[in-house]
């Protein structure tokens, strides 16, 4: 006896509701700094970056391209460590590159450093990303796993919306965009460190297992791997999906500075870059 009731009918054990609630909403908001300090802010701060170092603007696109290009073929890798060592070491993992990627982007003095920043940015964003998010909150919720996901994304979309602002107001407020550098990495510290804590102990307490043990076979409507790779449609929406962030990375990296070109006072360039988000 483990000394653990669940409740009837829900797979959820008594006393870890409430838990529950907590992983979500510290997911929600370790993905909303990730949504907000990366991709959407990057292309802000570029602009003074390339001024104060003297950066070509096809260095400081570089940036971009090594920061999703690392998210990207790193995906399976937080996969792997969630199998052997559970979520919990996965973030810490990801927090450990996010901070080192933040405090390289907030002392850098040339490209190389700024090349590495980014290359640590993109791995952290996927060790503390939606991978690990959705074991997590898909382990903790039961009937309601679709929309509790949905939350999580929701935050990471008002991340998108806040980061601009965010890098506006510190700049407008110190004149530094080393500062905002340092703030990200304090929060990959707190919210890193929040998250992996209420997962780690989440886990202990309900007992999840990863890898093969919790691998029990889908129901008969359900759906395997090896089937949605086989399915043409899987792909249409794979293709879809890879196009949307394709073009939204492209975007943010260079649309602040066109609009600047353009004479659009910085204050109103950002609310467009929220707005879109």
């Amino acid at each position: 006896m483990s000394g653990r009731a669940t409740q009837p009918g829900t797979g959820i054990t008594k006393g870890t509701k409430p838990m529950r609630i907590v992983i979500l909403g510290a997911f929600a908001a370790l993905y909303f700094l990730l949504m907000a300090s990366t991709f959407n802010s990057l292309g802000q701060v570029l602009p003074m970056i390339v001024a104060d170092l003297h950066f070509t603007w096809a260095q400081a696109g570089m940036g971009f391209t090594v920061l999703g290009i690392a998210c990207g073929a790193a995906s399976m890798l937080p996969a792997a460590v969630i199998r052997r060592h559970g979520v919990a070491v996965t973030l810490l993992i990801g927090m450990v590159q996010l901070i080192a990627g933040f405090a390289a982007l907030a002392w850098m003095q040339g490209v190389w450093m700024y090349l590495l920043a980014t290359l640590l940015l993109g791995l952290g964003f996927c060790f503390c990303g939606s991978i690990a998010a959705v074991d997590a909150i898909g382990n903790a919720f039961d009937r309601k796993r679709s929309t509790a996901i949905g939350l999580y994304f929701t935050a990471g979309n008002l991340g998108a919306v806040a980061g601009p602002i965010t890098f506006f107001a510190i700049h407008s407020a110190t004149g530094s965009w080393r500062l905002y550098w340092l703030a990200c990495a304090a929060g990959a510290l707190v919210l890193g460190l929040f998250a992996a804590a209420v997962c780690g102990r989440y886990e202990r307490r309900v007992g999840v297992v990863h890898g093969p043990a919790d691998e029990a076979p889908p129901p008969p409507e359900g759906w395997t791997a090896r089937a949605a790779l086989a399915s043409w449609q899987f792909w249409i929406v794979v293709l879809a999906y890879t196009a949307c962030l394709l073009i939204n990375t492209t975007v943010h990296s260079f649309a602040y500075q066109h609009m600047l070109e353009h004479r659009v006072a910085p204050g109103v360039a950002t609310g467009f870059i929220s707005a879109a988000a």
